[in-house]
This record gives structure tokens, C-alpha cells and sequence, in this order.
């Protein structure tokens, strides 16, 4: 490194690290049945209402409340979390300590949380009611093609039982609070699960664009793939879930399945044993 290699020594930078947190819930572990108090989507709730102006803790409570019907159970916490990991940060001023959404907080609500590539990432450190992972088995990402096409598959799968979960969460007033249009995060998400899942199978129609295609409609939109491809396996372990669903008593009674369009699956606002999080590790980061 010769005579200046001091001077190029790697340092920790003091602003931003490279972690990128889970911004769904791993921290409640569980909690009662009522949909005031969920956390699945407190830290995302949080970072919405930061995006237009700085607020107090105080304030950004009764943001939660007036927009979302949300009474959190340790409001605290999460922000020391969200801090933590730099997704929101706190300054000093004359009104007293104010919150604001970083950067970094920003791109990972606008843009990160929406695509396949995060939510497989954070997928299985995310607590969900046990009732609807109970069935989940996944796949190893191995060496071979066989082992990245089933991983592939089970990856399209756990990002419909998120977004399901997703619309469940908002469809369910808070408190009577109906959350509203412009605040929804679900039809954003999914659009970009959507085209995430589009980008994967594209190479592969075009590859084979002799053969027959099936149309796969997953969240309200039409992905084509294969016969027997990634797509086709996907749709197998979605229909598998929705079918132990129906089982539970999780879903709602109106909700009548078609081609499978499932973004719009209706669970249940109280789904049986809500209260219990699946047996996973749930640990910060992504």
C-alpha cells in the first residue's frame, strides 16, 4: 500500500451503514386480537406519515391514529429500532426532539418493500399469524437449475401470502378508521411484485415461445409462463395455501375462487389464533 496506506484504511461510515432492515414486523411477538394495536405494518405507517413533515413522537402518534385507527404498543420502541438501522432520524430544535424519514428510509418504503427481491428476503423474519404459514415449506437455493426454479417458485408464493396479508391488514378498519386510497400500500406492492415476477419469467417465454403458455393471473394482473415452468409450479403452492386457508376458516365467506387472481384474497378480519406468530427466528435485519 505503500507510504500513504494509512490513508486507506476502510472506516465505518458514520451516517449510513449497508443494512437494510426488515420494515415489517419481527420485534411484537404477539399480541391481542385487535387490529388498533397490529405491528405488521406500524414502521411502514411510521415512515408515511414522517414523509410530509417532521412531527414529535406525540405528534406522529396522533398521525397513526387519525389516518390509520392505529394504537401502537410500544411506539417508543419501534422508533429506537427505526433509528437504529437509520431509516428515520431525530433533531434538536426549539419545539423540542422532531422525527424525520431519512433517505434511505424513503427509498425503502417507495421503492425496496415492493419488489420480490426484498420481500424474499425478509419473508422469514417476519412474524405472521401461525395460521397462515402453518403449511409453508420451502426450498433451498442450491446449485442447479431444478433447485433455483423450485426456490424461484416458493419465493412468487411467500410474496402472495405477504400481500394477502397486506390487504387483509389495510381492508380492516382500525377503530373505524378506513384507510384511504392515496394511503394504501397494497395495490403499489403488488404492482411491483407484479412486474418483479414478470422480469424473472420473461426470458424464459421467450426461450421456449414455441410451446403452449398458460396464464397465470397473480394480484389482478397477467403473468404467462411456461407449461410446467416456474409460473405453473408457483401457481400449484399458491392454490395449496389458499386450499389450507379454506380449511382453517380464514377466509371470508364471499370470497369465491376464479382463476386464481388472488391478490384480492379476503382473509378474515379475526383470523383464528391471530395471536400466535409462527416458530421462526426473528431477528433485525434483512
Amino acid at each position: 500500500m505503500g507510504a500513504h496506506g494509512d490513508d486507506l484504511v476502510f472506516k465505518d461510515n458514520v451516517y449510513f451503514t449497508g443494512l437494510v432492515d426488515n420494515i415489517f414486523n419481527y420485534h411484537v411477538r404477539s399480541h391481542a386480537n385487535r387490529g388498533e394495536l397490529h405491528a405488521f405494518l406500524e414502521k411502514l405507517r411510521i415512515l408515511q406519515c414522517l414523509g410530509k413533515k417532521s412531527l414529535t413522537e406525540a405528534e406522529l402518534e396522533d398521525a397513526l391514529f387519525e389516518h390509520f385507527g392505529y394504537r401502537s404498543i410500544d411506539l417508543s420502541e419501534a422508533l429506537i429500532i427505526m433509528m437504529r438501522v437509520q431509516l428515520i432520524k431525530v433533531s434538536k430544535t426549539s419545539d423540542g426532539l422532531l422525527l424525520t424519514a431519512t433517505s434511505k428510509g424513503e427509498v425503502v418504503f417507495s421503492h425496496l418493500s415492493r419488489t420480490l427481491a426484498y420481500l424474499e428476503h425478509v419473508f422469514h423474519r417476519t412474524l405472521f399469524p401461525e395460521v397462515l404459514i402453518r403449511s409453508v415449506a420451502d426450498e433451498r437455493r442450491d446449485a442447479g437449475q431444478g433447485s433455483i426454479d423450485r426456490w424461484t417458485a416458493c419465493s412468487i408464493r411467500n410474496a402472495f401470502i405477504l400481500l394477502a396479508y397486506l390487504n387483509s391488514v389495510e381492508d380492516h378498519a382500525a377503530n373505524r378508521k378506513v384507510v384511504s386510497a392515496t394511503r394504501r400500500i397494497f395495490g403499489p406492492t403488488r404492482d411491483g411484485v407484479v412486474h418483479s415476477i414478470d422480469r424473472i419469467l420473461k426470458p424464459r417465454e421467450r426461450k421456449r415461445a414455441h410451446q403452449n403458455v398458460l396464464s397465470v393471473s397473480i394480484a389482478d394482473d397477467k403473468v404467462f409462463a411456461e407449461e410446467d415452468g416456474v409460473a405453473s409450479e408457483a401457481l400449484k403452492l399458491i392454490q395449496a395455501t389458499v386450499k389450507h386457508w379454506q380449511g382453517e376458516g380464514c377466509l371470508d365467506r364471499r370470497w369465491k375462487p376464479r382463476a386464481l387472481d388472488q391478490g384480492d384474497v379476503k382473509l378474515v378480519k379475526k383470523p383464528r389464533k391471530v395471536g400466535r406468530v409462527a416458530k421462526r427466528k426473528a431477528r433485525a435485519g434483512a
